[in-house]
């Protein structure tokens, strides 16, 4: 299953102010479970179109890893680039939301922001998001979960 991402007033009721946050946010959507082998997340396009779509992302609950998020980048080039990122905000836990056409991360909780690094940019976060290795064949999208 995966969580599609959607505008920031989607995401708001995922934290509060009392600390704990948590990971509600956008409703999940009955998907294929991405593949997971040796420590590797294949995600294949055909089974996840809203990554196909430019400035597309989606949220993957992975044990262990708690959400992540993999976001398609719009570099300019018309070539594909992805990138995926831890997506709980190192303040309380909100799920981030990609802010399409900027390649960066807003949560929509206390307002936290972050690069497509995963690099804090403003906001009350005191760390940045986990960056994960991520590739793409033309087909498959991969995430190095060892990373």
């Amino acid at each position: 299953m995966i969580l599609l991402s959607g505008t920031i007033a989607d995401l708001a009721t995922g934290c509060s102010s009392s600390g704990g946050g948590g990971e509600a946010g956008p409703t999940p959507v009955p998907t294929p479970t991405p593949q997971i082998s040796g420590g590797i997340m294949t995600l294949p396009l055909s089974d996840y179109p809203t990554l196909a779509d430019a400035d597309g992302s989606a949220i993957f609950p992975v044990s262990g890893h708690g959400s992540l998020i993999v976001a398609h980048l719009d570099a300019g080039t018309g070539a594909a680039s992805y990138i995926c990122l831890s997506a709980v905000c190192t303040h309380e836990g909100c799920l981030v939301a990609f802010q399409g056409g900027t390649n960066s991360f807003a949560c929509p909780c206390h307002g936290s922001t972050y690069s497509s690094s995963g690099a804090n940019t403003g906001g009350p976060a005191p760390s940045p998001l986990h960056s994960y290795t991520t590739t793409f064949d033309g087909t498959n999208i991969t995430v190095d979960l060892n990373s």
